[in-house]
């Protein structure tokens, strides 16, 4: 992601960084950029298309990635400072909540709840060889090295499956080890299915939501960029998300929000002016 290489490339004075956009370089004609526009928002419509346009020409890495389920929460949650340093309160305690794959496809939030907030103040994911003890030893570490006091840790309902190698499920193993994990059921909420509640929690989630923007980094950029297939020959975004690096940070989040969800008339004041805040889909 170019946003994310030039932010690497901005803390390592070995890297030249600079940024461009497509009307200062001169290689472009006004007409011609006029024209790319007018192509995007045909194709994608005027929301999307333009989005699409200030990324690749104009170098706009705060625009909302198009398609994304919460590309424009994020964008808010930027504006409005709330991706800063967001530090531990030793007076709350710490829920984790999880995606429980397999090594690097494991990953972990670090959640805690200040009044009607909701604080990410740290974020892991595994390496590739790690397993139970592995998870179980970063909690550990964590606790040890930062203090956190340990509420609610929230794994997905697969938890419950056994591993074949052991023959002891993955729930079964954490107990072992010290973790009693809380198993997130996977009832809906509504008529749309469990998975679309989900996103639809994450959604109202975000809009109380802080990040600490160090320890959260590589989490933020999975929500940033979290986003809906799309379909060449209809030139529409499909109901199924792309499956990649980003599906792992986001999973977690809907297995968190969907431990406490928040009432469905809730929505904050801004968001009257969002289209169809709650749907499944960003548009």
């Amino acid at each position: 992601h170019a946003a994310a290489m030039y932010e690497s490339a901005q803390k390592d004075s070995f890297w030249f960084s600079e940024v461009l956009k497509a009307s200062d370089t001169g290689v472009f004609s006004k007409e011609t950029l006029d024209r790319e526009l007018q192509e995007n928002i045909a194709l994608m419509g005027e929301d999307e298309g333009e989005a699409r346009f200030n990324q690749e020409y104009m170098c706009d890495f705060s625009a909302a990635m198009p398609g994304s389920f919460y590309g424009r929460l994020m964008q808010r949650a930027q504006e409005d400072g709330r991706i800063s340093n967001v530090p531990h309160d030793p007076s709350s305690v710490v829920e984790t909540w999880w995606d429980l794959g397999v090594g690097p496809n494991t990953a972990t939030w670090f959640v805690q709840r200040v009044g009607r907030a909701v604080h990410f103040i740290d974020y892991h994911e595994a390496g590739v060889n790690d397993g139970i003890p592995e998870h179980v030893r970063m909690l550990n570490d964590r606790k040890e090295k930062y203090g956190y006091i340990y509420s609610d840790h929230v794994f997905p309902h697969d938890t419950n499956s056994r591993d074949h190698a052991t023959g002891k499920t993955r729930r079964e193993s954490l107990i072992e080890l010290g973790v009693v994990p809380t198993i997130q059921a996977t009832t809906p909420l509504s008529e749309k299915g469990y998975k679309a509640d989900g996103i639809d929690q994450v959604r109202r989630m975000l809009a109380r939501s802080w990040f600490d923007k160090t320890k959260c980094e590589r989490g933020i950029l999975a929500l940033k960029n979290y986003r809906r297939a799309y379909d060449e020959q209809r030139k529409i975004y499909s109901d199924q998300e792309v499956h990649d690096w980003t599906s792992h940070a986001c999973d977690a989040a809907r297995v968190g929000a969907m431990h406490r969800p928040i009432e469905p008339t809730y929505f904050e004041p801004w968001m009257h002016n969002m289209q169809q805040p709650y749907d499944m889909m960003e548009h």
